[in-house]
């Protein structure tokens, strides 16, 4: 039994790095490697199809998608003053996260996710260089910290020890600290919630003060009677970062914000009571629960964005030198070599494959765009006279089917919504909400077919009909419609009212007219048995696996 699985398993990694191996295709005497293939699939895969079709089905979209980036490179189109800008700042855009050493930054992700797991309340003393006894004045209270919260040395130093000892003195540029493990708990997670300062000016005389604090209890007692606290967050509230948002700060952690602050924030009752108004060194506070966020489970569920911390702090360097390290020896990089990370940026593509094939998809992408809106896109937009023959040849292909005239009417929330409709529905006319709201309303008309129109689902139309509400959930903006005329069907679509749709289909026959041209002076030849190979792994449905 033991025998027989091993060899299904020696056969399979055969298969594997055969069909990595291999050239897959080639077009015009240029090779397409398998592993090219498969890779672009697994990228583009979806799991609305089983791999033994969705393969089959994507051959046919690469091949057009490499003899196009080919009839872009012929044309050197890649020497473009545009294409090349791009490609110059894409490579330092991402450059940063490939001056690192995978496995090495992986083992820090690792880290970091498993101390996020636990938060420490913390005192923190700081004795400065100069000879300043004063200077020193004992632990202070910081609140709770997690991973990522402190500079890495300062970390490492409170999760080596346990609650209520305090570590070693660790020197700075500015002097020494020293750090009380006070306690621990299990991360709860995070927080979402609504926010409204009011802002008490440093220096600010008392009276200015109860001046302050008496705008934050009105605002407060106005939320504890129901009163939504997005527009008052937008009118009053001075942080500047929320108050456009409506007060809404997401995920909020500890170690994020001023310690009275978090400790109010995970103080908060599951409610839609507000806090009570609370006092900071920026001002009064008042805060309202969204929802609490649970912390990730694995380490896959936090992944990007603790790397995403990672590339700004300390420790990136950490998984810099490490590359650098594993990389003396190689492209002539030796121990004597000036700014070693510089050197290897400069030939990064040589140092990275992976890099190197980030760049190559990038330019390919950028050149595909290119060259369609060359030879399709824009030809065809452009292309009045073939535009129109195009239509009258089979004009009959486009007409209306069950479709109406409607006015839709957008506000910028609910009960601006409401306010237009009751406008509406007392005078029947657009046009006042068009003078009378046009600050809060958008009004537009024109002709649609039923099914595309997402108010009327399951509605039996009438002229005259207002619809409910739609709420976009984007943006918060309210919608309805009103059927204006209902028009007889089947109809013929001018060629005006068939533009669109017509622009699309003259766009189709011009790309497949010139894949024909491409595919005659790039002939295919597709390597059959690599082929098979690759389908004898998608009927398994372990494609994506295999490599």
């Amino acid at each position: 039994m033991h025998t027989t699985k091993l060899l299904s398993c020696i056969i399979a990694l055969s298969l594997s790095i055969s069909v990595r191996a291999q050239v897959l295709f080639t077009y015009g005497g240029k090779p397409v490697e398998a592993k090219e293939f498969i890779n672009a699939y697994r990228k583009n895969a979806t799991d609305t199809e089983s791999d033994s079709i969705a393969v089959r089905n994507y051959l046919e979209p690469f091949i057009r998608y490499k003899l196009k980036v080919r009839a872009a490179l012929d044309l050197k189109l890649d020497t473009l003053a545009n294409q090349l800008s791009d490609l110059a700042s894409f490579r330092e855009q991402i450059k940063p996260q490939y001056l690192l050493h995978t496995q090495t930054l992986d083992s820090l992700v690792r880290q970091a996710f498993e101390r996020s797991l636990l938060t420490i309340e913390t005192a923190h003393q700081f004795i400065p260089k100069i000879n300043n006894a004063e200077a020193d004045t004992g632990f202070q209270y910081m609140g709770y910290i997690t991973a990522l919260t402190l500079p890495y040395p300062f970390e490492n130093a409170i999760y080596a020890i346990k609650d209520g000892e305090i570590t070693r003195a660790i020197e700075s540029v500015e002097g020494f600290h020293r750090f009380k493990r006070i306690s621990s708990r299990k991360t709860t997670g995070k927080r979402t919630v609504f926010h409204i300062l009011i802002a008490v000016p440093e220096g600010a005389d008392a009276a200015i003060v109860t001046e302050k604090k008496r705008l934050a209890d009105s605002l407060h007692q106005l939320v504890s009677k129901g009163a939504n606290v997005v527009p008052l967050a937008k009118q009053f509230s001075d942080d500047k970062s929320s108050a456009p948002n409506g007060g809404l700060i997401e995920g909020i952690g500890v170690g994020q914000f001023d310690p009275v602050f978090e400790a109010e924030v995970f103080n908060l009752p599951k409610s839609y009571h507000p806090s009570p108004v609370f006092h900071t060194d920026y001002g009064f506070h008042i805060l309202q629960f969204v929802e609490d966020i649970p912390p990730p489970k694995t380490v896959a569920d936090s992944e990007y964005e603790i790397k995403e911390q990672l590339l700004q702090d300390d420790r990136r360097f950490i998984a810099t030198n490490a590359l650098i390290e594993r990389s003396i020896g190689k492209y002539g990089l030796t121990r004597d070599t000036k700014d070693k990370e510089a050197y290897i940026g400069r030939q990064l593509e040589k140092f990275n494959p992976a890099y190197a094939e980030q760049i190559r998809e990038f330019r390919d992408g950028n050149l595909l765009f290119e060259i369609m809106d060359r030879m399709v896109w824009r030809k065809a937009t452009a292309d009045q006279t073939g535009l129109m023959n195009f239509y009258l040849k089979q004009k009959l292909k486009y007409t209306w089917q069950a479709s109406m005239s409607v006015t839709t009417i957008t506000s910028i929330n609910r009960e601006s919504a409401e306010l237009v409709k009751n406008s509406y529905l007392a005078d029947r006319s657009a046009d006042q909400i068009r003078k009378l709201y046009s600050e809060i309303a958008l009004v537009d008309t024109g002709r649609y077919e039923q099914k595309d129109i997402l108010l009327l689902e399951g509605v039996t139309p009438y002229e005259g009909y207002v619809s409910g509400f739609h709420t976009n959930e984007s943006d918060g903006s309210v919608s309805f419609v009103i059927i204006d005329k209902i028009h007889p069907y089947p109809a013929q679509k001018s060629f005006e009212e068939a533009r669109g749709q017509v622009i699309n289909d003259y766009q189709e026959q011009l790309e497949n007219r010139w894949m024909e041209t491409l595919k005659k002076k790039y002939p295919i030849q597709l390597n059959k048995t690599t082929w098979e190979q690759i389908l004898r792994k998608a009927n398994q449905n372990t494609l994506l696996t295999a490599l």
